[in-house]
């Protein structure tokens, strides 16, 4: 996604998500990064909201730099989870569930400020999931996630397990423009299209062919259709 010079993209594992208008794909019980690149030629102050509550504070993002963020503010990851009936009962739905929000102002001056996940641990997500109930089914590594099948169930972001904090250093002076914009994101559950192993797809562009497990061919882009 892409506004006011402000570039963002979910990753996992360091891959992009498949990306249909506000909307990015993966599957339930799966942990993902916020990648956030500032093409402006000014500092951003950046803040990220999930689920309609804080999630971390705000930090700076300096012109031309790009950040990667893994975690909430208390260090727990970003985690994707079904909203199952047994989950609802720990927690109140919310309008604003699996939905991600960055609220971003772009400054001018300000004053000294260090974005580090473990400053600020958020009472609203008391949530954490537990491991042991992760499905068991990889998560494919092999291409750019993507499906055909948009039949999906409702989920939401939860605290995963605890990880090695980041560290952001920003450099701020003593005034800010307080014009502030946002960048929404949706989330939804990614369903693999499930195909014999051995089976073939074809590009009917360049008549290349490849494995089963691509979807989009890596030299032109076109759809591959299957043998």
């Amino acid at each position: 996604m892409y506004k006011n010079k402000i570039a963002v993209s979910l990753k996992h594992n360091n891959k992009p998500l498949l990306e249909k208008g506000d909307t990015f794909f993966l599957p339930f019980d799966t942990n993902y990064s916020i990648f956030i690149k500032n093409l402006n030629n000014k500092n951003a102050i950046i803040k990220i909201i999930i689920n309609g509550e804080l999630a971390v504070n705000e930090f700076q993002l300096n012109k031309f730099e790009n950040i990667d963020i893994k975690s909430f503010d208390s260090g727990h990851e970003f985690l994707f989870v079904e909203k199952s009936l047994e989950l609802q009962k720990n927690r109140e739905s919310n309008i604003e569930d699996s939905l991600i929000e960055l609220k971003i102002s772009f400054l001018e001056d300000r004053l000294p400020f260090e974005y580090k996940p473990g400053i600020l641990d958020i009472p609203q997500f008391d949530f954490i999931y537990n491991e042991k109930d992760l499905k068991k089914e990889p998560y494919p590594k092999d291409h750019i996630y993507c499906s055909n099948s948009l039949n999906t169930s409702s989920g939401l972001t939860v605290r995963g397990k605890k990880i090695k904090g980041q560290k952001q250093e920003s450099k701020f002076k003593d005034s800010f423009n307080n014009e502030t914009f946002s960048i929404i994101m949706k989330l939804s559950e990614f369903k693999e299209i499930k195909t014999k192993e051995n089976s073939k797809k074809n590009c009917p562009t360049c008549s290349k062919t490849f494995k089963h497990t691509y979807f989009y061919c890596p030299y032109d882009g076109s759809y591959l259709k299957n043998n």
